[in-house]
């Protein structure tokens, strides 16, 4: 047999090892800006999941003295009379209704029926006092 001829595979290994490394270096910096991203993100839900609980505990804590408060029988019967208008049995519901300013009351006499002043008239001098 004849002797073979011999391939010269003259593959420059120092350049193969240089680009091997920068690639790897380029990777190493992509999944490192990644972590950093995911941490940063982390520590601003942390943060906000933190103010958030505080929030939440103080408001749970300000509930439960509300609780604690309105159980009382003093407050049970001020909040029925004074917000639902309840009354105890016996007892006469009055009604009071404001008057006119007095001043007004005595400008317009009681013998004028004359026509109603129209609608946007009436709010004005309801708003304005005119």
């Amino acid at each position: 047999m004849w002797p073979l001829p011999r391939l010269s595979l003259a593959f420059p290994v120092q350049g193969v090892t240089v680009l091997m490394f920068i690639a790897l270096a380029i990777y190493l910096l992509m999944a490192a800006g990644q972590r950093t991203a995911q941490i940063i993100q982390l520590s601003d839900s942390h943060t906000r999941l933190s103010r958030e609980v505080r929030f939440l505990d103080e408001e749970f804590t300000r509930l439960k003295a509300e609780r604690d408060r309105l159980q009382s029988t003093i407050d049970i019967e001020r909040v029925a009379r004074e917000e639902l208008n309840l009354i105890k049995p016996g007892e006469t519901a009055v009604i009071v209704i404001a008057s006119p300013r007095g001043s007004e009351a005595k400008q317009a006499p009681a013998a004028e029926a004359t026509e109603p002043a129209p609608p946007w008239r009436q709010w004005w001098g309801w708003m304005f006092g005119n």
